[in-house]
């Protein structure tokens, strides 16, 4: 616990930063990213068909948004 104490929480926090960023890097430069998004739409109705005549309605629609991301990186050899 003291060694966090020698450490400005300022510092700290840029010096994460800074291998955050610097091992994004560390993978082959030379290799060309190709990365992958794909956005979907989804529209259902679902139709409860019960046998209780006291429900009026028992159906319902649901929608939805997708976003998917797909990294085509190489792994290293590390």
């Amino acid at each position: 616990m003291e060694l966090l104490h020698r450490f400005k929480p300022h510092t700290l926090a840029v010096a994460t930063l800074f291998i955050m960023c610097s091992s994004s890097w560390a993978a082959n430069p030379n290799q060309q990213t190709e990365d992958e998004w794909k956005f979907t739409l989804k529209n259902a109705y679902i139709n409860r068909d019960f046998d209780n005549d006291a429900l009026k309605d028992t159906g319902s629609w649901s929608q939805a948004a997708s976003l998917f991301y797909k990294s085509k990186m190489h792994d290293t050899p590390l």
